[in-house]
């Protein structure tokens, strides 16, 4: 013997686990088929929980995805089963609702309901959706996996229907096939969301400089007025064959390309995946020696430090240092572990300042922890 449309139908909900939208409405569209050709179903609503403020109510799926159709309250101002749908869903029943007055038989205008399915009692009024003259309408309870109800199926007809058991055992089957069906329409949905927003992620990636997979550039940033014995030693330890294998130094003052300086000074900036940002000048005319920030470098250090990893304790791509007896640290940088220059009587220590900044190189590059 042939399986029936809903036997074909659950069968194939459990087989799939990707329903995306358009599969998701042609299957709606075949269910629509069939039972209007098997019960003359003139209108079916798959409807589903939502929100109305802090309470709970039920919209069309269909139009919910069309942005039309507001939701409805499952309970009305004074707490009251707001419709027949709410009745189904919240009391998990199971309605063939016709007039209980067979002279009467349209439900928008008939006073008292008889449930042929459930024989519930206390039927609410029926809500009038469309303006067809509804004579029979048939809800059944969706359920998710753990058997609780998330919606309600509902199959309405211009014909007084008598019940029927291989009618309740169809539609019983459908319903089930169709809750499945949305469940995995609904994870379809949530894992394309989630894919969306990882690709939107890695194009965020892509909007930055990005770091060449060659030999890493490094950017050395100082004043015009940098103290000489500094920048020497720092362009010293990178000609070490350790570290000369290991970056591609660019230091500012070495630029002679014809253009706009600060364009070139970006663009450059822009290739690097490490800096070292040496922020002392000395003030002019202070006596003892006194040092201030200088503003460019403090850009340039701005820029290698939106890089920087939020959480690490440390710079992640850069290298502050500072003279001692400077001003106030720029804010931002205040809590960041900078170099202090070493000196005494005015002399750089060379060895000292030399070790202080080989071990910064490991940590930045990750041969030290």
């Amino acid at each position: 013997m042939s399986s029936s449309f809903g036997e074909q139908l659950i069968q194939f909900a459990y087989a799939v686990d990707y329903i995306d939208a358009t599969s998701f409405n042609r299957i709606r569209q075949l269910v629509d088929n069939y039972t209007r050709n098997t019960l003359n179903i003139t209108v079916t609503r798959f409807m589903v929980t939502s929100r109305i403020g802090n309470e709970i109510g039920l919209i069309p799926h269909k139009h919910a995805t069309m942005g039309k159709y507001s939701t409805m309250p499952v309970r009305d101002s004074r707490g009251r089963v707001a419709s027949q749908t709410a009745f189904a869903f919240l009391y998990n029943k199971r309605l063939w609702i016709v007039s209980a007055n067979p002279s009467e038989p349209l439900l928008p205008k008939c006073r008292s309901y008889r449930d042929l399915w459930s024989k519930s009692k206390g039927i609410p009024k029926y809500i009038k959706p469309t303006n067809d003259p509804i004579k029979t309408s048939i809800i059944i309870p969706l359920k998710d996996e753990n058997g609780n109800v998330f919606g309600v199926f509902n199959f309405e007809t211009v014909e007084r229907l008598d019940i029927t058991k291989a009618a309740k055992q169809e539609l019983t089957i459908i319903a089930d096939a169709m809750a499945i069906a949305y469940r995995t329409h609904s994870t379809t949905k949530a894992r394309n969301l989630f894919t969306g927003n990882a690709i939107d992620e890695l194009n965020k990636i892509l909007q930055h400089p990005l770091p060449k997979l060659t030999k890493p550039n490094i950017f050395l940033a100082s004043s015009t007025n940098a103290e000489s014995d500094v920048i020497s030693t720092i362009k010293k330890v990178f000609l070490e064959k350790e570290y000369l294998d290991k970056f591609n130094q660019i230091y500012w003052k070495d630029i002679h390309r014809p253009g706009n300086i600060n364009m070139q000074l970006l663009n450059e900036l822009g290739t690097c995946r490490y800096g070292v940002c040496y922020l002392s000048e000395r003030i002019p005319d202070a006596q003892p020696a006194l040092y201030q920030d200088n503003p460019n470098v403090v850009f340039e250090a701005g820029m290698l430090h939106g890089r920087s990893d939020a959480n690490s304790p440390t710079p992640a791509s850069w290298i502050p240092i500072r003279e001692k007896n400077s001003t106030d640290a720029p804010f931002d940088f205040a809590s960041e572990r900078m170099i202090i220059v070493p000196r005494q009587n005015g002399r750089l220590q060379v060895s000292q300042f030399k070790t202080m900044f080989r071990n910064r190189l490991d940590a930045l590059i990750g041969t030290k922890k």
